[in-house]
């Protein structure tokens, strides 16, 4: 069995994320997994690995939708189906981003734990 390399809890998401590459380009990706320290998501063209981003995240919290802004580096980039599977490894945020980060992260390891909670008493 592979050793597990995260150094991060990741969650599930399927939210638009809007990516720029300095090159005066935005592009749209989906989101499939985000930590306190990356994100997985589906992009389309593929970004070269070790291109630093900026990304706007919109993601789901307690009092609505918030945007996280911070800087990437691009660690990973898979093919598959004429889709690429991008991950990018957080580098820098603004101020006060990286705390809104980890809330929204707890909010939703809260959230995932309530779901659970909720399954266990409807199949007993």
């Amino acid at each position: 069995m592979a050793k597990e390399r995260r150094r991060a809890e990741r969650f599930s998401i399927q939210h638009l994320i809007e990516l720029d590459y300095g090159k005066e380009q935005f592009i749209r990706a989906t989101g499939v997994n985000i930590s306190s320290s990356g994100l997985l998501c589906k992009t389309d063209p593929a970004i070269e690995l070790y291109t630093r981003v900026f990304l706007s995240l919109k993601l789901p919290g307690k009092k609505g939708e918030e945007i996280i802004n911070c800087e990437g580096i691009v660690v990973r980039n898979d093919e598959e189906d004429r889709e690429f599977t991008t991950a990018i490894a957080f580098t820098s945020f603004r101020p006060d981003e990286a705390e809104k980060l980890v809330q929204l992260l707890k909010y939703k390891g809260r959230s995932r734990e309530a779901d659970s909670d909720e399954s266990e008493v409807e199949s007993r």
